[in-house]
């Protein structure tokens, strides 16, 4: 299962670990969101789509949180 998240953020050139770390994300959480195995939660949805240089509907549903799939 790849996720857009992960997609947007490798496209960084940034480690996750170094990603998290940068930009204050908890590393096992942010972890689960890129495996699609967690929501995105509501206080992380636009800091994260700031911190990749997009919107929040393109990481996850805006509504929900559940990551976005790579089709």
């Amino acid at each position: 299962m790849l996720t857009c998240l992960r997609v947007l953020r490798m496209r960084t050139g940034k480690t996750l670990r170094a990603f998290a770390k940068e930009y204050g994300f908890n590393e096992t959480v942010l972890t689960r969101i890129e495996r699609g195995q967690y929501y995105v939660p509501p206080a992380w949805r636009e800091p994260l789509a700031n911190a990749l240089g997009c919107e929040v509907k393109d990481i996850c549903d805006p509504k929900t949180g559940w990551p976005k799939l790579v089709k």
